[in-house]
C-alpha cells in the first residue's frame, strides 16, 4: 500500500513494513552543485564522489526529517534526530567547505581535516565569504566543536568536568545553525541567481 508523507511517498507490505521510498533523486540534489565546480583544481572523480555523497546525505536527512515534521517521533527520537543532523550535517559542511576552497585555491589538500579547512577559510576570508567571513568562520568552528561530541562513552574529562557528549545536549538551535551553514556554503558555490536551487535544498533540509 502506498502512503504520502509531505516530501516523499513510501510503500508498505502486508505487515506494515516499509518496502520502498520515493524522495528527491540523487541527480536532482547533485547537479546544481556539480555544475558550478570547475576542474582547474578539483578532479572529475572528486566532484562526482563528493557531490554524490552529499546527495545521499541530503536524502537521509529528508527521510528522517519528514517523520520529525509529521510529529511521529518521541522526544528521545527527536533528540536523536538533532544529534544525527549535527553529525551528518557537520560532515556535509566539511565536504562543502572543501569544495568551496578547492574550487578556487590550488593549495588545498584532499586529506585536509575540518580544522585545517576552517583555518584555510579564515586565511582566505574576504576572497571566499566577503564581508560575512567573521560570522561564517565562527559558525563553522562552533559546528566542528558540536560534531566532536560523537563519543557517547566520554561524558566527563579526566578532571571530572562535564563534556556534554550525551545525545540530550543537542537541541533545535544546533540543527538550525547547522542547516544555515549548509545553505550558506551551497550559495557560495552556486554564486548569483541561485534562489530556485536554494529552495530545492531548503525543502529537503526542512527543520
Amino acid at each position: 500500500m502506498g502512503y504520502t508523507l509531505k516530501n516523499f511517498e513510501y510503500w508498505t507490505n502486508a505487515f506494515g513494513e516499509i518496502t520502498s521510498v520515493k524522495m528527491a533523486g540523487v541527480d536532482y540534489l547533485r547537479w546544481p552543485i556539480q555544475s558550478r565546480l570547475s576542474e582547474n583544481y578539483l578532479t572529475n572523480r572528486e566532484i562526482q564522489d563528493i557531490t554524490t555523497n552529499l546527495a545521499h546525505s541530503f536524502q537521509f536527512i529528508e527521510f528522517i526529517g519528514t517523520f520529525k515534521s509529521e510529529g511521529v517521533l518521541t522526544s528521545p527520537m527527536t533528540q536523536q534526530f538533532n544529534r544525527a543532523f549535527v553529525f551528518i550535517g557537520g560532515s556535509m559542511i566539511e565536504a562543502l567547505l572543501y569544495l568551496c576552497l578547492k574550487n578556487k585555491f590550488s593549495e588545498v589538500k584532499p586529506n585536509s581535516q575540518f580544522t585545517d579547512l576552517i583555518e584555510k577559510a579564515k586565511s582566505k576570508k574576504r576572497r571566499l565569504f566577503g564581508d560575512d567571513y567573521s560570522e561564517v568562520c565562527s559558525a563553522l568552528t562552533d559546528i566542528k566543536n558540536l560534531r566532536n561530541r560523537i563519543h557517547m562513552h566520554r561524558s566527563r574529562d579526566k578532571n571530572g568536568r562535564d563534556l556534554g557528549y550525551d545525545f540530550g545536549s543537542f537541541n533545535q538551535s544546533d540543527v538550525i545553525v547547522t542547516r544555515d551553514a549548509i545553505l550558506y556554503l551551497i550559495e557560495t558555490i552556486l554564486g548569483d541567481d541561485t534562489d530556485d536551487f536554494i529552495e530545492r535544498y531548503e525543502g529537503v533540509l526542512g527543520c
